[in-house]
């Protein structure tokens, strides 16, 4: 029986399934933990009243209560060896996924380079031999516009040699994959991208491969905390349009028994409704932030 050697997508798959089962499982524990913690609420509410009245239910009332608690702090130690156990299926997604950048784009960026590279040199050695030492064409303007004192603006076109286009290719792949390794050791990623090459010509967003962008299974630091900021401002423009009408009708109820004036009933309300026409805005504003710090493209 012929075994197929697993490939770098194939192992990158498998380690997304394990994270997403993973996920499931520790929502799972979460789910009983909330529902332990609830009857736990619920048990220290009953009423000594309630006790009083049936005496065989507070003969039994302490170790039913000790019982619930036991099991939330059973349920609590799950939650929390299943949260490490995403963390670690998420480590291993993410080296699988910097395999898959090494092998789809680095690789072949850097052949792409020396290939150019080396028949770049072969050129250049038989046109030495030709017509002697080549001047690349933007090192020549450069040159005349020196020689002539004429100050450079940058008017004079130059084109960039092809290498150099290659050269910011691989620079960015370089960094595409540097970012996913690095969050695959638990590092912020944050400096690779402040600190790449040609940073004019490498978008920050573009620094930040699929797998770890917005989208991503597991978003780097930059998008999460991004996110993160936008929901928590959106929650705040919801609780806000509570509070401000809550705050009306208290207005009002305050002049009615004589604790308030209406002058200054009138001004807090006043206040009141134009912050409420406001926030609309401000919450579409917010909710599409968060829509586009969690969403790909």
């Amino acid at each position: 029986m012929v075994t197929k050697t697993p490939t770098p997508a194939s192992v990158a798959a498998d380690a997304t399934a394990a994270v997403v089962e993973a996920r499931e499982v520790l929502a799972q524990w979460r789910k009983r933990l909330a529902d332990a913690e609830g009857e736990v609420a619920a048990a220290e509410a009953v009423s000594g009243d309630e006790l009083l009245d049936d005496p065989q239910r507070a003969a039994t009332w302490p170790a039913h209560l000790r019982e619930l608690r036991d099991q939330v702090e059973v349920t609590g130690r799950s939650v929390a060896a299943q949260e490490q156990r995403v963390r670690a299926a998420e480590q291993q997604w993410l080296a699988a996924a910097a395999v898959v950048l090494e092998v789809d784009e680095l690789v072949p960026a850097r052949k792409a380079l020396a290939a150019h590279q080396a028949r770049t040199g072969e050129l250049l050695a038989a046109l030495e031999e030709h017509d002697g030492p080549y001047v690349p064409q933007i090192e020549l303007a450069r040159a005349q516009r020196s020689s002539s004192h004429v100050i450079d603006t940058g008017a004079v076109p130059a084109w960039l040699p092809k290498s150099h286009r290659l050269q910011v290719q691989l620079a960015r792949a370089e960094v595409r994959h540097a970012v996913v390794a690095a969050m695959a050791k638990g590092e912020d990623p944050t400096v690779l991208v402040v600190g790449r090459p040609h940073a004019s010509e490498i978008s920050e967003t573009d620094c930040y491969p699929d797998v770890v962008g917005p989208a991503g299974l597991a978003p780097a630091p930059v998008y999460a905390s991004r996110a993160a900021a936008a929901r928590e401002r959106a929650a705040e423009l919801e609780a806000a349009v509570v509070e401000l009408e809550t705050g009306i009708v208290r207005a009002e109820e305050e002049v009615r028994t004589g604790m308030r004036t209406p002058e200054s009933a009138r001004t807090a309300i006043a206040w009141n409704q134009a912050r409420l026409e406001d926030i609309p805005d401000e919450l579409a504003d917010a909710r599409e932030e968060l829509r586009a710090a969690t969403t790909a493209g």
